[in-house]
């Protein structure tokens, strides 16, 4: 340990298990690796009271381009090459082992003080960030694509309490 604060203890695993030969042949296990840390963090992060969904709904129309949103500190992103969910799910939950080698990003909400992990749609890992970065809506819109539809996320972003303050 290089603190004496016990929720950081094995916060540089992911880094040891990406450099620790015997592990070379499983590519994807310092990501999930990732994912855990990132679960125990939004664990213990501070809690924040979230919007209610219907102040969103309430403002007109043409200030939500240049609305930024504050997300919550209990959130966290998580990015990877790998379907680190899926792998996650199947020895958590005991889902199926994924079959494809599809990329995976996930989102980690913590609606009711139990982190949640869930996929996000292509294009919502870049959402997210803009969001957190304070960029207004219509940034991250742009930065999320031309094909993204932000309702999704959103709706996720919502109900999971992700979302503490609107910016206008």
């Amino acid at each position: 340990p290089r603190t004496p604060v016990l929720i950081a203890y094995g916060d540089e695993f992911s880094d040891f298990i990406a450099g620790f030969p015997p592990a070379a042949g499983l590519a994807y296990l310092h990501d999930v690796a990732r994912l855990e840390s990132a679960i125990r963090a939004s664990y213990h992060a501070a809690d924040a009271t979230p919007i209610d969904p219907a102040s969103l709904g309430s403002l007109p129309p043409e200030t939500l381009p240049t609305l930024c949103l504050q997300l919550c500190p209990a959130l966290r992103l998580v990015r990877s090459p790998w379907p680190i969910l899926s792998i996650w799910a199947a020895h958590r939950r005991g889902g199926p082992m994924p079959t494809d080698t599809m990329a995976e990003d996930v989102l980690i909400l913590r609606p009711d003080f139990d982190p949640e992990p869930h996929r996000l749609p292509q294009g919502g890992a870049e959402f997210v960030t803009s969001l957190a970065s304070r960029e207004p809506l219509a940034a991250a819109f742009d930065a999320a694509g031309p094909d993204f539809d932000a309702g999704p996320v959103l709706s996720l972003l919502l109900s999971g309490g992700g979302i503490t303050n609107i910016i206008t």
